[in-house]
């Protein structure tokens, strides 16, 4: 990344023979660092293993959080099952789910990635929010 960070405030300079071939060393690093990174987070294990966690699991807890310094609120669902855990939800699908409430769950068992999240044939996963 500081290699990145050197190229971008040189000015992307490659008038020189050096800058041209440091241009190569640094993208050729920033792949290897990002290859790395999606092994950190186990990807690489579950698109080879295409091990998932699939089942059932019901709603535990409801929960709504107002944040003042960002004036942000949080929506956010506890599933029964730990390798769930919580989800946030938009505020209006947050409303049509109740406590005791069951989903159908496919995860993906190393890097917790969300495939489906169903009730009642209904896709949960599209309403939910990223933090």
């Amino acid at each position: 990344m500081l290699l990145l960070i050197v190229y971008v405030s040189v000015g992307f300079d490659t008038s020189n023979s050096f800058f041209y071939y440091f241009k190569i060393v640094v993208i050729v690093i920033n792949a290897f660092l990002l290859l790395g990174t999606l092994r950190d987070t186990n990807y690489d294990n579950d698109l080879n293993e295409r091990k998932k966690y699939v089942g059932l699991v019901k709603v535990k807890k409801k929960e709504y959080f107002y944040d003042n310094e960002n004036n942000s609120e949080s929506h956010i669902i506890t599933f029964d099952e730990w390798r769930i855990g919580e989800k946030s939800f938009k505020k209006e699908y947050w409303n049509k789910i109740i406590e005791g409430d069951e989903f159908y769950v496919e995860q993906a068992a190393n890097s917790g990635f969300l495939f489906k999240l169903e009730k009642e044939n209904t896709d949960f996963k599209t309403r939910l929010v990223f933090q």
